[in-house]
């Protein structure tokens, strides 16, 4: 039965006093309560006259629920509490609770607890898997004893509850809850800023056991190790899982997304490991990928990497994704020596603090001073936990992961990864870029550590290394260039270092068109880009490195080549723009010369690419003629020189909000003849013609030819002086330009031509 007592009190069939109980439980937490209904007569001074009034509330009478970590079917439980306690006994009186039933078709007493209105919030302390109390606020329902153990009604009930968030969210104001057993001390504890409760059938056997079970559906938590790094404050959604799996995962996690692109200073440089964390690992910290693959130690990079709101994948040198080069592992029963390890050192720990303690109670009972062997046992325990910390800080993963630890100094937060890649030969993208690797196993390292000492004096510190090591970049059809390392360091106890080291045996090949490059080899340092190289500039963007060498003047008889310059560079962006590579033959500001006899010209040739291909061209060649005469009463010189400057290059313009990538070439030709003569210096005339013409481009067709002539005469004799200037305009259509019929004549013209003939 439901009902517990009864207390009715009546004369003459009046009755004065009714006082009903029934027997049910609080949900979701199972706390066994009972509903007290009075009635009782008293005298209304309004109506003078006396009146029945009936008034509700709950008495709390199980104060503690303990709970089990698997139901009886040895299924896991999404609970993570050992305990809930109510330090609330009795409610105020509540609302009539036929206004706020949860189940219809039932007695009215399965309803949401109400005060005025609003959910009555009862006083909680729960008990986390650590054995730390939390203590927060929330409103329950009341279940008589017949719906709550029912399964029928329970599996029709739970559900409508789950999804009353105001009944179910409690505010937890950022107390920090483990979650789990730890591995190491605070591995599996988070600050929380809210969790939403839930219920799930439980299937008890005993015909007078509860059928519901309290579950967390989603806990909201801050991820300290990914807020550190990346400095966003906010949370992440978690939902809970069985821990007894290989990657030791005890959490799912939902909407977190670590976003290094603008700030690859905190990840190292070159490297921006964006990634969205789908799983909280006591062995590994935050994880991504697959929540069944992180279970099984299961990494497939495509998984692991994959974006989330548009945020860009990982990207080295901006364009090789991180995982075209890594290969999928399979890393079961490769952490079993370490856990192993971490299992033996803590129970050091603890059979030394149950040492601790016995120490103590034996100092109480016989007064005994135990000074030295407490101190003795601390510094165990002291020694115990470095070994701990320096066994989980020492491991690299093969998989990218965020730890954190404390020690006596201060509070560390580490993102560690050493990944394997595909193989020695990897293709980017079919037939244009590979990526040559000596050794796929620890050819790439990246470390940020973040460290808070406790020692308010004491500065926090944020330091970053990346480094590639052994490898190539092979623009298929271009050039390859071999780097014995890339490294990258940063952070605010040392100033930001990057160090571009190319293989000084074999420091670049050109391929292709550009193969007879491979000739002047022989005068590149051997040193390529390393320390002693003859350049380099940082800025907070990136930095350049690269050489600039001067070539010795060629003569043979009457052919002269001086003013020749070979350059390249390398620029390395910090913020993920792509790696940029630069190579000129001369420069425009200083072009080379040639001679041959009376003829001479000049230039210069400058190339830019990235990864993603040729970025822009850029060319000028100046050739002509100069001649002089004296004859005595008559001397005068003349030249002509023409020449060409040519520049395609790729550039972004933004419509309506949309990047388009466009072909921009420019294309001009000039004409200059200069021509004087003087006779007995009486008497001079002086000649000047420039003619000039730029290319319109529309796509890579030329539309038009756009020019400038201009001729300049100036005739001095003894003291007077005339100059005499003609400039001509003129634009040329191209070959698709050219008029129509339709174009030169007009419709009436033509009507009256035809007319003519008409008779």
């Amino acid at each position: 039965m439901n009902i517990s007592e009864w207390e009715h009190i009546a004369t003459l069939g009046r009755d004065h006093y009714v006082k009903i109980v029934e027997k049910g439980y609080l949900f979701p937490f199972g706390h066994r309560a009972a509903l007290v209904k009075v009635t009782e007569r008293k005298f209304n001074q309004t109506t003078r006259s006396a009146v029945n009034r009936q008034h509700m509330y709950i008495v709390v009478l199980q104060k503690e629920v303990l709970f089990s970590r698997n139901d009886p079917d040895g299924k896991f439980i999404e609970f993570p509490f050992q305990a809930v306690r109510l330090e609330t006994s009795v409610t105020p009186n509540i609302d009539k609770p036929t206004g706020s039933t949860i189940l219809s078709g039932t007695s009215a007493y399965n309803f949401y607890i109400k005060v005025g209105g609003e959910g009555f919030k009862f006083d909680v302390i729960s008990t986390d898997k650590e054995g730390f109390e939390h203590q927060f606020r929330m409103p329950m329902v009341f279940l008589e004893n017949i719906i709550a153990r029912d399964s029928k009604q329970m599996e029709h009930l739970i559900p409508i509850y789950n999804l009353k968030t105001d009944f179910t969210v409690a505010n937890f104001w950022n107390q920090k809850i483990a979650f789990a057993n730890c591995l190491v001390d605070g591995d599996t504890s988070f600050e929380t800023d809210n969790i939403n409760f839930g219920g799930q059938p439980y299937p008890a056997k005993g015909e007078g056991d509860i059928k519901f079970h309290p579950k967390v559906q989603v806990a909201n938590v801050y991820i300290k190790q990914v807020q550190e790094l990346t400095g966003e404050h906010k949370t992440a959604s978690i939902t809970f899982e069985d821990d007894n799996n290989a990657g030791q995962v005890f959490a799912g996690v939902t909407g977190t997304v670590v976003d290094f692109s603008g700030g690859s200073d905190k990840s190292g440089g070159f490297l921006s490991p964006n990634m969205s964390v789908s799983a909280l690992s006591k062995l590994q910290g935050p994880v991504g990928g697959d929540l069944n693959d992180i279970k099984n130690l299961v990494f497939k990079a495509d998984q692991f990497f994959k974006a989330l709101n548009g945020i860009k994948p990982p990207k080295i040198f901006g364009v090789i994704d991180i995982f075209s080069l890594l290969s999928d592992l399979n890393l079961g029963g490769s952490f079993n020596s370490l856990t192993d390890q971490i299992g033996g050192i803590r129970k050091e720990i603890e059979d030394t603090k149950n040492e601790i303690l016995s120490l103590e109670n034996q100092a109480k009972e016989t007064s005994e001073d135990v000074t030295a062997q407490l101190a003795a046992a601390k510094k165990t325990i002291s020694d115990n936990v470095k070994e701990l910390l320096d066994t989980l800080s020492s491991s690299i993963p093969k998989i990218p992961n965020f730890k954190s630890y404390v020690t006596e100094e201060a509070v560390y937060a580490e993102y560690k990864w050493q990944p394997e890649l595909k193989g020695k030969q990897i293709e980017v993208i079919s037939g244009i870029l590979n990526v040559n690797v000596d050794n796929p196993t620890n050819a790439l390292t990246v470390l940020t550590q973040l460290e808070k000492p406790f020692d308010s004096s004491k500065a926090t510190s944020l330091n970053s290394t990346a480094r590639f090591e052994k490898f190539g970049i092979d623009i298929v059809l271009l050039l390859a260039v071999n780097f014995n390392y890339l490294e990258f360091k940063s952070g605010s106890s040392q100033k930001t270092d990057i160090k571009v080291d190319i293989d000084p045996k074999n420091p670049i090949v050109f391929k292709g068109a550009l193969s007879f490059v491979n000739n002047l080899q022989s005068i590149i340092p051997n040193t390529g880009f390393s320390d002693d190289r003859p350049f380099i500039e940082i800025q907070p963007s990136g930095v350049t490195a690269g050489f600039n060498i001067s070539i010795p003047s060629i003569q043979v008889g009457i052919c002269a080549i001086c003013n020749i310059s070979l350059g390249a560079s390398i620029t390395l962006p910090f913020a993920g723009d792509p790696l940029t590579l630069a190579f000129n033959f001369c420069t425009r500001e200083n072009p080379f010369l040639l001679t041959v006899s009376c003829f001479g010209g000049g230039g210069f040739f400058l190339m830019v690419t990235t990864l993603h291909g040729i970025q822009s061209v850029e060319a000028a060649f100046e050739f002509g003629a100069a001649l002089s005469l004296n004859v005595g009463v008559a001397s005068g010189s003349v030249s002509a020189m023409g020449g060409f400057y040519f520049k395609v290059e790729k550039i972004t313009k933004t419509v309506s909000g949309v990047d388009h990538e466009l072909t921009q070439i420019n294309l001009s030709g000039y004409l200059r003849i200069n021509g004087s003569l003087s006779i007995l210096g009486l008497i001079t005339v002086s000649l000047e013609f420039y003619l000039a013409f730029t290319a319109v481009f529309v796509g890579d067709k030329v539309e038009k030819l756009q020019g400038e002539a201009t001729l300049n005469v100036k005739v001095e004799v003894l003291f007077f002086s005339k100059t005499v200037s003609v400039t001509v305009h003129r634009e040329l259509q191209g070959a698709d330009a050219d008029p129509k019929f339709a174009d030169m004549i007009d419709q009436d013209d033509w009507q009256n031509y035809c007319q003519a003939f008409a008779g």
